[in-house]
């Protein structure tokens, strides 16, 4: 039988672990969104270089805007 203070004691540090899995979460999740869209980009450029419109870009790449092909065409122009 834990006394209070004992209790209170894991209780915190059950709190803490809680906190740190959450966290570590959150950082997998924005790690892989990021990776998702680096993909997203290196996919776009290599059909731009093809001669893909951006019509076609969006049709093949999905969660892509117009404007972010067009940054990404004017990025290759220079």
């Amino acid at each position: 039988m834990l006394t209070k203070v004992g209790q209170l004691f894991e209780e915190e540090k059950l709190e803490y672990a809680k906190k740190a899995v959450e966290e570590a979460v959150l950082e997998v999740r924005k790690e892989a969104e990021e990776a998702t869209e680096k993909e997203k980009r290196n996919t776009a450029a290599k059909l731009l270089k093809k001669g893909f419109s951006t019509a076609e870009i969006l049709e093949i790449i999905e969660g892509m805007t117009a404007e972010e092909v067009e940054k990404l065409r004017g990025a290759k122009r220079d």
